[in-house]
């Protein structure tokens, strides 16, 4: 039929490591400058008044049918300013599902894994909601620090909730296998159930970061209180009893020697259901420990 001959073409596959990129998201991969004729060929292959398109698929191994990948608009290439590496500027469109491969080299038959449209229901309509709270208030605690976000509060309430989750966690930094498992996950309710969970975390943490840094900061002005008290003291005598010495934290935490770090680890391990970092313990890194940056943010990293 027509209606499943538009959800079916034949795309060029390129895997990449150490970096997922999700419907929404943009992204600036870098490839050698040997292979730039092919890119520019491409960036130049679509019908008029449409940009070109490429199928991206996370590396995992052999490609393999029923892997699922995002179909990207190839935006822009660009030639770098060393001599070995280009650019080229990809936006993710939406999920796709090896089909088949095509004799044409590296080229698969690919499936578009999104309905024409999107069948609503309370379950989903709860979990959009939920998704919506959890993702204003991590927008309205980074803001500050990255002003990018800034406009994502308009995209949260005005978004469709088949491409919101997506958009919203290319925006933020988080996990490469986090961002994988959302990549994966094709149907709309499951997804907003594993998109809450993602940012409730990431929302968690950065609670814990900033209760940590107040108290770090409240100690180190009560240590400055303490050396001032106690330099007023030793010249009124030598008996030490002007000065409260170490007691100042334990006295700030009702009597309880509490630092930082465990007041960090008790609220990660009162509220997380899953790892912040990759089991590996590296952080948010790639393959061989190179930093991975959001989503795809235009100002990232690239890979080699």
């Amino acid at each position: 039929s027509n209606n499943s001959s538009s959800r079916s073409r034949a795309l060029s596959i390129v895997e990449i490591r150490g970096r997922v990129l999700l419907p929404g998201g943009v992204m600036r991969l870098g490839f050698s400058k040997s292979d730039l004729p092919s890119w520019s060929g491409l960036l130049n292959s679509g019908p008029d008044g449409e940009r070109p398109v490429i199928g991206i698929v996370p590396h995992a191994g052999e490609l393999e049918r029923g892997r699922i990948g995002v179909l990207a608009n190839v935006l822009k290439v660009m030639e770098g300013m060393g001599q070995a590496v280009a650019f080229v500027l990809l936006e993710g469109v939406t999920r796709i599902r090896l089909v088949q491969p095509l004799p044409a080299h590296a080229k698969w038959q690919v499936e578009l894994t999104e309905p024409a449209a999107q069948n609503s229901s309370p379950d989903l309509d709860a979990k959009v909601a939920e998704f919506r709270q959890l993702a204003r208030e991590l927008t309205e605690g980074l803001e500050s620090r990255l002003p990018l976000l800034g406009s994502m509060k308009k995209i949260l309430d005005a978004a469709r909730p088949a491409v919101l989750c997506d958009l919203f966690v290319s925006a933020v930094n988080v996990s490469f296998e986090e961002r994988l498992a959302l990549l994966n996950t094709v149907d709309l309710l499951a997804r907003y159930r594993l998109g809450c969970e993602i940012v409730a975390r990431q929302l968690t943490l950065f609670q814990a970061v900033t209760l940590v840094s107040n108290m770090v900061m409240a100690e180190t002005e009560g240590a400055n209180n303490n050396n001032n008290s106690n330099g007023n003291s030793n010249k009124d005598g030598a008996d030490g009893s002007g000065g409260s010495g170490g007691n100042s934290r334990r006295n700030r935490n009702g009597g309880a020697d509490v630092s930082p770090r465990e007041v960090l680890e008790k609220i990660l391990n009162g509220r997380r259901n899953g790892a912040f970092t990759n089991s590996n313990g590296s952080g948010n890194r790639g393959l061989g420990g190179k930093e991975i940056v959001p989503a795809d943010s235009l100002d990232g990293d690239a890979d080699d």
